[in-house]
């Protein structure tokens, strides 16, 4: 087939054709797309533009803290989905991993086939205790990742999961791209969501403890409110306070995220209550090891507030938090087509 080269007559604006020449002119790729489909239209007489630029026409939405630019016609649709660090959470799966999901794009209405999905991206992890050179693994799917296991069906079924390679200084790529179609819910059912799902491998250094001797070992980092000493590898208050007294040491802790703590108690009077950050947890009246999830409040202390009448003693305590965070850079790319809805 001989090859057909279309000339623009002199009343069109000349495109570039190099590199260069885009750069120098001030071209962007959205204004050369333009240019091109008005030039089809108006002097070749081409009424449904076979070069896509950008389009608002049958579009989905794009998450929260996610831009997106779409290109398409009536038929295909390319998503550009852009990321500029972006926060994840990474909620910790004890023995499993450390596992987040953003919420990237949601489709229209209708049974959408996506063709293929691109991430040209970095992450960077947050907390210092994270294990510098820690991989994991990425991947997009219909459904949200639900634990620190392996990504699975629809966890990772528009781009199936893909190493992350171990990370450097807490940072690195997690690029990947599809190998294959997918069509999403049948139509008539509930619009698609694109979902970007992170893993990181499990490692014991992740979500370490913030409390600092709490074992007791010394009478040492813990303030003592009256009645309140430490000795023989417990802190032990004897009932001489005559209003609340706390056992508290500072503590490095993030407003807003969960913490789980762990602490044994004796008890042959009065009550216990611990607060992290300010937010108190349950009051505590008998002899017993507890586990409790509390979210911290806004001030960096670990307390156990003993009312006027607590005798008793306070050991092992262990307060981790149950998420961590990373950031995400870069781009994530979806074709798709729309194959229609039932109303």
């Amino acid at each position: 087939m001989a090859q057909t080269t279309l000339i623009p007559p002199d009343n069109h604006t000349k495109l570039p054709t190099t590199r260069d020449e885009n750069a120098e002119a001030g071209w962007s790729f959205k204004r050369i797309v333009d240019a091109l489909n008005t030039m089809l239209t108006e002097v070749y007489g081409v009424t449904d533009a076979i070069v896509a630029g950008t389009t608002e026409q049958d579009v989905g939405a794009a998450g929260a803290g996610v831009t997106a630019e779409e290109f398409g016609n009536a038929l295909t649709h390319q998503s550009v989905l852009t990321l500029d660090a972006l926060e994840i959470t990474l909620t910790d799966d004890a023995g499993a991993g450390q596992y987040g999901t953003l919420p990237l794009y949601e489709f229209p209405a209708g049974n959408i086939m996506v063709l293929g999905a691109v991430i040209d991206a970095e992450i960077t992890l947050n907390e210092t205790w994270w294990v510098d050179n820690i991989p994991g693994d990425v991947g997009i799917g219909t459904a949200a990742v639900a634990n620190g296991d392996a990504l699975a069906t629809t966890e990772q079924d528009i781009l199936a999961t893909t190493p992350i390679a171990a990370l450097v200084a807490q940072v690195g790529p997690i690029d990947a791209q599809s190998v294959a179609a997918l069509t999403t819910a049948a139509a008539g059912t509930d619009d698609a969501i694109a979902h970007l799902n992170v893993r990181i491998d499990d490692n014991a250094a992740h979500m370490p403890t913030v409390v600092t001797n709490g074992t007791f070992g010394a009478d040492t980092d813990w303030t003592k409110g009256t009645g309140w000493t430490i000795a023989a590898g417990v802190a032990n208050c004897d009932g001489s306070q005559v209003a609340v007294s706390d056992l508290s040491q500072v503590a490095t802790l993030v407003d807003g995220v969960t913490y789980k703590l762990t602490f044994t108690m004796t008890r042959s009077a009065g009550t216990i209550t611990p607060l992290v950050g300010g937010t108190a947890g349950t009051v505590r009246s008998s002899a017993n090891t507890f586990v409790e999830d509390i979210v911290a409040g806004a001030a960096d202390t670990l307390a156990f507030r003993a009312d006027a009448d607590f005798v008793g003693t306070i050991d092992t305590v262990v307060l981790t938090p149950l998420t961590g965070t990373g950031e995400i850079t870069g781009t994530v790319t979806l074709t798709w087509v729309n194959l229609g809805d039932i109303a």
